[in-house]
């Protein structure tokens, strides 16, 4: 019987760690995870790109709606939820390094999966266009559904945050220390942002009382999620060695 001999992967296959041998059941994750990381990270980068080009693209809508979950009504809502229910299952079948990485990541992917699930409040009606209209769903009014939606997203941020700024970095061994300097700092740097976006969030939450036009106006949500989520995408790429030539 004649041997099967491996191919020589092309450049793609190489940089995106596809080990095509014989018998090997692991070709796309394999031992590392860093495509698994990439994948997490280029969908966190892309998810506010793309909801927002998807809903201009259909209906014209050139601004940013009040939060990123708002395009789950729209006619980008498709997108949003192709995109956060791929984040939670990534992030649900990440294993880490530790023990402490799965179960973080986990509560990250249940959170993902909450979101979806329990929507955030109506558009409000100044955000249509009346010659193109932009919502596609209609959801009841429901306090603790919308409280529900909050949290979750918060735990979801946080918990990313937590995994870039304490679990990302290795500080033990002294020659991984000096090799990943840089990438330490990338990490904590990112963990860092999360939780100021996070924090000025809640603060413009807590304060759009005393004046909501410039709370709505601004899209003050809008732009921290997607700051928030930019940080997360870019400490995971780092994570699975993407712009390894730029970090060592």
């Amino acid at each position: 019987m004649e041997e099967v001999k491996p191919s020589d992967p092309s450049q793609i296959a190489k940089f995106i760690k596809l080990d095509f041998q014989p018998g090997n059941d692991r070709i796309w994750l394999g031992e590392t995870q860093d495509v698994l990381r990439n994948t997490i990270g280029i969908l966190g980068i892309l998810l506010p790109v793309l909801i927002y080009a998807g809903l201009f693209i259909d209906s014209q809508h050139s601004q940013p709606l009040e939060s990123i979950s708002h395009y789950y009504l729209t006619r980008a809502g498709s997108v949003f939820v192709i995109i956060v229910s791929l984040l939670a299952f990534f992030l649900l079948i990440y294993k880490g390094n530790r023990e402490i990485d799965f179960w973080i990541s986990t509560i990250a992917g249940l959170s993902a999966f909450v979101v979806i699930l329990f929507p955030t409040g109506n558009i409000r009606m100044d955000e249509c266009i009346k010659d193109h209209p932009i919502v596609m769903s209609h959801v009841k009014d429901h306090s603790f559904r919308e409280s529900l939606h909050l949290i979750a997203a918060a735990i979801f941020l946080t918990s990313l945050a937590f995994m870039s700024f304490f679990l990302f970095p290795h500080p033990k061994n002294e020659h991984r220390i000096h090799k990943k300097k840089l990438r330490n700092i990338i990490y904590k740097v990112c963990g860092i942002l999360m939780i100021v976006f996070l924090l000025v969030m809640l603060v413009c939450f807590l304060l759009k009382k005393t004046n909501e036009d410039w709370y709505f106006n601004g899209k003050i949500t809008f732009w921290m999620e997607s700051l928030a989520v930019w940080s997360f995408g870019i400490s995971w790429m780092v994570k699975g060695s993407i712009v390894k030539p730029l970090t060592g």
